[in-house]
């Protein structure tokens, strides 16, 4: 059986150009069977594709996206949460100063009275014995008690104001800086 190509069978080899080996050396390369105008038009059809990819995914993209309308809502819910959780944390730290002010408010008030009635009977205490020891000694114990209170309360009313001033006030005394 001979594999030489004959007229019932066709030769399946391909066709080579034996012009790109004239002169160069080169190996025979095998034609293309389409010409310039295929390329051409297979080249102006893929950039076409191309483009009208690039354009409906843009087109798609735009559609995707949220509308100023729905970020600017978005960001004022948010800022009206941060807004109430902060509101609510500023609330309960005032409470809580408040309160520790004012357990501090009433312990430095019954300290100053106390010295004020340890004072003001121990003034009244020499005094009164100069004028008798029954006199003296009721008069000394009220007017002690009630110079006690008056200097007492002012002193405390002050500190407590110092003290609600640097602990209440959103300013460092020191530095004058803004901490809260």
């Amino acid at each position: 059986m001979s594999h030489a190509p004959t007229a019932e069978m066709p030769s399946r080899l391909p066709r080579y150009s034996y012009s790109s080996a004239i002169g160069n050396g080169a190996p025979p390369t095998a034609a293309s069977s389409h010409g310039w105008k295929f390329w051409v038009g297979v080249t102006l059809l893929s950039v076409i594709l191309l483009i009208g990819v690039g354009v409906g995914s843009f087109l798609v993209g735009r559609g995707t996206r949220p509308s100023n309308a729905e970020v600017a809502h978005r960001l004022s819910v948010s800022a009206a949460r941060q807004k109430t959780f902060y509101d609510s944390r500023q609330a309960a730290a005032l409470a809580a100063q408040s309160k520790q002010l004012t357990a501090q408010a009433k312990k430095r008030a019954a300290k100053a009275e106390q010295t004020g009635y340890a004072s003001g009977q121990s003034a009244g205490y020499a005094s009164g014995q100069a004028q008798g020891f029954s006199s003296g000694n009721s008069q000394g114990k009220a007017q002690g008690k009630k110079t006690g209170k008056r200097i007492g309360r002012a002193q405390g009313a002050f500190q407590g104001y110092l003290q609600g001033y640097s602990d209440g006030a959103c300013t460092d005394p020191s530095t004058g800086a803004y901490v809260c």
